[in-house]
């Protein structure tokens, strides 16, 4: 969807893990950036492992939406930050088939 120096957003598909993991090492959106970023070293989160290069936030793997990936460290300490901070603007769609009572529906800090 977009992409510049620092970083690339990606419109991620429902049923594709984000990274690598157990009983999904490949088909992931990590093996698809490095892929596509050739031979440019992606930075590591401190804490995370080699195989989420990159990567800043995720969604789950049965979820579709974007997904921004850090191309440079700088970029990926801003974004940690803002997603902190909850300084980051995201928003929702769901899709129901059916009927939800009222009632089963919790919400917290939802804005207009």
């Amino acid at each position: 969807m977009f992409e510049d120096d620092d970083v690339l957003v990606i419109d991620k598909p429902a049923g594709m893990p984000v990274h690598p993991g157990p009983g999904h090492p490949g088909g992931t959106l990590v093996n698809g950036v490095l892929h596509h970023v050739g031979d440019q070293k992606l930075p590591v989160m401190p804490g995370n492992d080699d195989s989420r290069p990159g990567i800043v936030h995720r969604i789950d793997k049965d979820t579709s939406g974007l997904l921004v990936v850090s191309k440079r460290a700088g970029a990926q300490e801003g974004l940690a930050k803002q997603f902190r901070e909850h300084s980051i603007e995201r928003r929702y769609l769901a899709i129901l088939i059916g009927a939800v009572p009222f009632e089963a529906f919790v919400t917290t800090g939802v804005k207009g």
